[in-house]
């Protein structure tokens, strides 16, 4: 497939992960009308939070405004050092969801940490689970990641299975108010040696493209 000249000139926009169901990228703007589109349909029930910012509480248009703002500021303060890659996740070429990885001086430290949502419609389908293998598949198996974190709130089920089912383990709790009371989550944490070990049969069907022009962009380089 040819390179157009967006993805030579930011390389990110070339980078795409293949599952046997879904495909994930790194959106650009026309992308996001359908983002904002699926995040209007729902994502959870209103009686709960499953966010630390809970941006799905803000009415509208602030909400899609705030949104928008999120998704520019992903690119507007990507560097080497610092970056938060938020892929969009297509099923049969429908959006059904995000999948993000967020680092700090991943080149030293090689950690990073997860965070996703699916639409409403889209829950209960294993979605969840193919898409965070994905990003690990990503993370330990072609960036060289050492440690992989993610975090749930008590009363989200969905997003404690998927880490349960991938090998994490628990690595204590935390407090935090997204609607003013306290609340607390979850921390799991999968370290390489524990990805090799429980490494699932899905993640041999899964595809990297596009992610040499970006390993500069990564801190890293091609013998990282």
């Amino acid at each position: 497939m040819a390179t157009s000249p967006l993805e030579h000139s930011w390389p990110l926009f070339g980078l795409r992960i293949e599952t046997p169901r879904l495909v994930m990228r790194v959106a650009r703007d026309e992308d996001f009308v359908e983002g904002l589109a699926l995040i209007d349909q729902g994502i959870h029930d209103p009686a709960v939070m499953p966010f630390q910012v809970p941006f799905t509480d803000t009415a509208m248009p602030l909400r899609q405004w705030d949104t928008l703002r999120y998704w520019w500021s992903t690119r507007s303060s990507f560097q080497p050092d610092s970056w938060n890659l938020e892929f969009f996740v297509y099923a049969g070429g429908v959006l059904i969801g995000v999948q993000g990885m967020h680092t700090e001086k991943f080149s030293l430290l090689r950690e990073g940490s997860s965070g996703s949502w699916l639409g409403h419609a889209h829950q209960r389908q294993g979605y969840g689970t193919e898409m965070r293998t994905a990003l690990l598949a990503l993370a330990f198996d072609h960036l060289g990641a050492q440690v992989m974190r993610s975090a749930a709130f008590l009363d989200n089920p969905g997003s404690t299975g998927v880490s349960a089912r991938l090998g994490y383990e628990l690595d204590g709790t935390k407090t935090s108010a997204p609607r003013g009371v306290p609340v607390t989550s979850q921390q799991f944490r999968l370290t390489r040696e524990r990805w090799s070990a429980t490494r699932p049969a899905l993640a041999e069907d899964i595809t990297v493209s596009g992610l040499a022009p970006c390993l500069a962009l990564l801190g890293l380089n091609a013998s990282s």
